[in-house]
């Protein structure tokens, strides 16, 4: 479904800047594949993202979708093939566009939309019942403009507009990372439920190793560009915290000690 084949990309070549953000990564997932990646800072975890999703073209290497070459493809061509969630929950939203317009503009991604913008009813069912699944209320408040929500209700629309449209693969880049433990917790069990209801194909970015482990039915760890331990099937469920810390230290020479991204466990 999605094959990366040796990418390779260095920001700043040839600068006392240089940075190699990825080192030759090959990666493929197959239909229905929900991967979580973990690595310290400067891993090339959302440098990997930002890959695939056309933020960045790779100095070198293939990438893949369906069995199409996407890899210069521009990132707005790649936005019927991809949706994204963000970090950030002011990302991914038009704060002063109302709700429905920003699930219409969501339901006509990857499409031409020329002169026929207006809402119709018939979309407007389709969004309530969207919306309900959330849980969240707002599927009475689709006139409201969605700078007046909170981060997480504007984070979980985030999540239902990427994949409104039944993404063939969905980019999840640490969405809960900014959001308080409480609703961090809602918006990542929304993101379970939708995943594996709606049989999508996912790849997350996380600092949090819990999640990691219990998410998922594939981990892949990251350090220095490469990708160090991918696990999946019953293995990662028996996979442990201390283990998987034991792995980072392990494959990374000990480096991973001072890292204070492990110790969000």
């Amino acid at each position: 479904m999605l094959r990366i084949t040796k990418i390779r990309k260095t920001f700043h070549r040839g600068t006392v800047n240089e940075k190699r953000a990825l080192c030759g990564v090959s990666l493929c997932l197959k239909e229905g594949d929900f991967v979580t990646v973990i690595g310290g800072n400067g891993a090339g975890k959302s440098t990997l993202l930002n890959m695939i999703a056309g933020v960045y073209q790779p100095d070198s290497g293939v990438i893949e979708i369906d069995g199409t070459n996407i890899t210069r493809m521009p990132e707005h061509r790649r936005a019927k093939y991809i949706g994204r969630v963000f970090q950030d929950p002011m990302k991914g939203t038009a704060g002063d566009m109302q709700i429905e317009e920003n699930l219409a503009l969501a339901y006509r991604r990857g499409e031409r939309r020329g002169l026929r913008w207006a809402v119709q009813e018939k979309e407007r069912e389709l969004y309530r019942k969207a919306l309900g699944r959330l849980e969240l209320g707002l599927q009475g408040r689709m006139g409201t403009k969605v700078k007046l929500l909170s981060g997480g209700q504007r984070q979980a629309l985030t999540l239902l507009m990427a994949t409104l449209k039944r993404p063939r693969l969905l980019l999840l880049d640490e969405h809960t990372a900014a959001l308080d433990p409480k609703t961090a917790s809602k918006v990542l069990e929304l993101t379970r439920e939708i995943v594996e209801e709606d049989k999508l194909t996912a790849l997350m970015v996380t600092h949090n190793m819990r999640d990691a482990i219990a998410i998922g039915n594939r981990l892949i760890m990251m350090h220095g560009g490469s990708i160090l331990y991918d696990v999946s099937g019953e293995e990662k469920k028996r996979l442990t915290v201390e283990e998987l810390l034991h792995k980072f230290e392990e494959a990374s020479g000990g480096s991973f000690a001072n890292d204070r991204m492990i110790l969000s466990k």
